[in-house]
């Protein structure tokens, strides 16, 4: 499936997220598949997947997951004005524990979060 890229996400680009470009974007698109419902993030940043997923995928629902509280406000405050915010809900939580009915999702992310897991030694 060849979707489109149809959001400009350029407001999320900060200068840890350089490896975040078109050739990522593509790849993620093409690897979610259409039927996809529930997304759940670990570890979300500024929802740059919701930003990117979520216009092609109108079914869908994202849940965005932070152990930051501060992270979760400015990834708010991103989607702000977006048209697929109403799927979008963001919480601080703690990222082993799934706050769904069931604790299932169709698809679970994580992208670049164990660089920030401290070493269990």
């Amino acid at each position: 499936m060849n979707r489109q890229i149809d959001r400009d996400t350029s407001v999320l680009n900060t200068p840890t997220s350089a490896w975040w470009n078109e050739a990522f974007t593509r790849l993620l698109l093409e690897a979610v598949p259409a039927e996809v419902r529930q997304i759940v993030e670990l570890g979300c940043g500024l929802a740059r997947s919701a930003h990117v997923l979520l216009p092609s995928l109108p079914d869908a629902r994202y849940l965005g997951l932070s152990t930051e509280q501060s992270i979760v406000e400015q990834a708010l405050e991103a989607l702000r004005g977006a048209p697929f915010a109403k799927r979008v809900r963001l919480q601080q939580s703690p990222l082993e524990e799934l706050p769904l009915p069931g604790g299932s999702a169709d698809l679970v992310l994580s992208l670049m979060t164990l660089q920030h897991v401290e070493r269990a030694d």
